[in-house]
C-alpha cells in the first residue's frame, strides 16, 4: 500500500506539471522568457505578441535563412543546379573541423554537391558547408555578404546588421573578417524584422521549409554517409515536440544566447514566432523550445482566424459605388479576394472602407473600392496592414451625352 501510494503522488506530480503550462497560457500576464520575442500571423503579418520585438540583437545562425535565400535565388537563376559541384578548398575544411561549432566534416579538394551543403547548412546549421555556398555563388565571403544585405532591403527592412555569411562572431572568421568590422562583431536583427524574414522564406522559398521540416537527413551519400539530426527539437517525435511545427531555424552564439526562429500551423493557420536570447537559453538545451511551445500554445488557445468576407461575397459595410453618369448610377460591389483577420476570442473587427465615385464605362471585375480590418485591441503589423479590394460585380456602360449634360446641370444646382 505504501508503494502504490508513492506511485499515485508521483503520478499526481506528473499531471501537474503537465496542466500548468497550458493553464498559464491563456493568462493576461503571459509572457516569453527572453530578451526579445514575437508572433505573427504568416499571412497577413498581424503582430499577435511581442516582447522588445523592434530591438536589434544578435541573431546568430538564424542567419542562415538569408543566406540560403539567396543560395535558393542562384539555383531560380540558372546559375547553378542542385547536383552542381563544390569544391572544398582547405581553409573550409579546417573550419569544417572545429568542434566548437555546428558542422559536418568536409574533406578539402573534395566535391559536394549544392543539395548536400544546402541541406547541411539547414538541418545541422553546418557552418563551414554555407561558406562553402557563398564562395560558390558569389566568389567569395564579402560579396556574398552584400547580396545578403541587397536581400534583405528588397524585404524592406533597413536596420540590418549583417556582416557573416553564417552568424558565427568574428572570432572564428579571422581571415574571412567583412571590412570594417571588430574582433567581437556579429550579425544583428529584431525579432520583427526576423519575422518578414521567416514570412518571405515561406512564401517565396517552398525548397526551404521542404528540408527545414525534416527531423533526419542524410549527407554525403555512401561509405562516409552521415545521418544529421535537425537542431529543431520543436519538429515531431522531436524532445519538445510541438503539434503542427514543420521549421524554421536555431541560432545560438555566447552573444545571441540561444535563439529560435519557428513555424507551426493547425487548423489551416500558420503562425510564425521568433525568440532571442532565451532565459538559461545556453545551459538549457530545451528552453528556446520550450518557450516556443508556451507561445504557440497560448496563441492558438487565444486568437482565431475569422473570415470577414469570401471573394464575391457582398462586404456588409459597402454594397455600392456610385457611377454618376453611367446608365445605372451605382453599382454592385463584392470582394475581390477572400478577407481574413486574427481575433482574439470574442473581439469584434473595424472595417474601414475607401471608395470614391467610378467613371462610366465600368467593367465586371474592376477595381471599385478598398478596405482594411483592424481587430480590436490590434498590436499592429510588422510591416504594411493589408489592404483589400472590392470589385464591379456587373458591368456599367456609360450615358448618353444629354443624360450626362443633365445630370451635370443637376449636380451644379445641387
Amino acid at each position: 500500500m505504501k508503494k502504490l501510494g508513492t506511485l499515485i503522488t508521483a503520478l499526481m506530480v506528473a499531471i501537474s506539471l503537465l496542466i500548468v503550462p497550458v493553464a498559464s497560457a491563456s493568462a493576461k500576464d503571459f509572457t516569453v522568457d527572453a530578451k526579445a520575442a514575437i508572433a505573427i500571423d504568416y499571412q497577413t503579418g498581424q503582430i499577435l505578441y511581442e516582447k522588445n520585438s523592434r530591438q536589434v540583437l544578435p541573431i546568430a545562425s538564424m542567419t542562415k535563412i538569408i543566406s540560403m535565400a539567396c543560395v535558393l535565388d542562384a539555383l531560380r537563376d540558372k546559375k547553378l543546379n542542385w547536383d552542381t559541384p563544390v569544391k572544398i578548398s582547405k581553409d573550409i575544411a579546417k573550419l569544417s573541423q572545429n568542434t566548437e561549432l555546428s558542422n559536418v566534416p568536409l574533406q578539402a579538394d573534395k566535391t559536394y554537391t549544392v543539395r548536400d551543403l544546402f541541406n547541411a547548412s539547414i538541418v545541422q546549421s553546418a557552418n563551414a558547408c554555407v561558406m562553402a555556398l557563398a564562395d560558390k555563388v558569389a566568389g567569395n565571403q564579402e560579396k556574398f555578404v552584400q547580396l545578403m544585405r541587397q536581400k534583405v532591403k528588397s524585404w524592406g527592412i533597413d536596420n540590418a546588421h549583417l556582416i557573416t555569411t553564417t552568424g558565427l562572431n568574428n572570432e572564428y572568421l579571422k581571415q574571412w573578417q567583412y571590412p570594417g568590422t571588430k574582433d567581437d562583431d556579429e550579425n544583428k536583427m529584431s525579432a520583427r524584422d526576423m519575422a518578414i524574414v521567416c514570412q518571405h522564406i515561406i512564401k517565396d522559398y517552398p525548397d526551404f521549409l521542404a528540408v527545414a521540416k525534416k527531423q533526419h537527413v542524410d549527407f554525403n551519400a555512401g561509405e562516409n554517409k552521415i545521418t544529421m539530426e535537425n537542431w529543431n527539437q520543436n519538429l515531431p517525435n522531436m524532445p519538445v515536440a510541438v503539434k503542427g511545427v514543420d521549421g524554421l531555424k536555431t541560432g545560438t552564439t555566447e552573444q545571441a544566447g540561444a535563439c529560435f526562429a519557428g513555424t507551426c500551423k493547425r487548423r489551416g493557420w500558420r503562425i510564425i514566432t521568433v525568440v532571442m536570447n532565451v532565459k538559461d537559453g545556453i545551459e538549457n538545451k530545451q528552453a528556446r523550445f520550450i518557450q516556443t511551445r508556451r507561445l504557440i500554445d497560448y496563441i492558438y488557445d487565444t486568437f482565431q482566424q475569422k473570415t470577414i468576407v469570401k471573394k464575391g461575397q457582398a462586404l456588409q459595410e459597402q454594397t455600392t459605388v456610385k457611377v454618376p453618369f453611367g446608365k445605372q448610377t451605382s453599382v454592385d460591389v463584392v470582394a475581390g479576394q477572400t478577407a481574413l483577420c486574427i481575433v482574439a476570442n470574442k473581439t469584434n473587427v473595424n472595417i474601414d472602407v475607401t471608395a470614391s465615385p467610378l467613371e462610366a464605362p465600368v467593367n465586371k471585375g474592376q477595381k471599385a473600392a478598398t478596405f482594411t480590418i483592424t481587430p480590436k485591441g490590434c498590436l499592429g503589423f510588422v510591416q504594411k496592414q493589408p489592404t483589400y479590394t472590392l470589385v464591379a460585380k456587373q458591368s456599367v456602360e456609360k450615358a448618353n451625352i444629354f443624360v450626362r449634360m443633365w445630370r451635370h446641370v443637376q449636380n451644379a444646382f445641387s
